[in-house]
């Protein structure tokens, strides 16, 4: 007597599983696309406003990008490529420091100027001279590098 075997192909998740979780991996990988575009400078004070913030911001963010001493940078900042964000949006309140978010239109630039970053001349970045930049962590990265 033989059994009747399932053929090879049938899946052992149910369908509903299934496209549930295909759902959150295709989401899981379209955020680490988006942080994969980004850099995250951390203590850089925010100013008492955030006309103040975002004027500041925009000053250093050129700051950076001219020391990185690279044409596809500054043509990518020089046509809007390259944009800031603070994290967690503005607070009214005194000074203080929340990560700011850069932007970039891809991959590549990230990694170009985290190198220039890396293999950073001080005396090219006069206004930032207790901070870093990392790349974008994921909500795990982020978890583990606190701990």
């Amino acid at each position: 007597m033989s059994e009747v075997q399932p053929p090879a192909t049938q899946s052992w998740v149910e369908p509903q599983i299934y496209s549930v979780m295909t759902k959150m991996i295709h989401m899981d990988r379209i955020e680490l696309d988006e942080k994969n575009k980004r850099t995250v400078f951390i203590g850089i004070p925010h100013e008492a406003t955030e006309k103040g913030t975002k004027e500041e911001d925009e000053k250093m963010l050129r700051e950076a990008i001219t020391a990185c001493n690279n044409k596809q940078l500054s043509e990518s900042y020089a046509n809007g490529h390259i944009t800031t964000k603070r994290h967690p949006d503005y607070r009214a309140g005194p000074n203080g420091y929340r990560p700011l978010k850069v932007m970039f239109e891809s991959r590549i630039h990230r990694d170009i100027f985290l190198r220039s970053k890396k293999s950073n001349r001080p005396s090219k970045m006069q206004s930032l001279p207790h901070s870093y930049v990392r790349r974008d962590y994921t909500a795990d990265e982020l978890k583990y590098d606190i701990t």
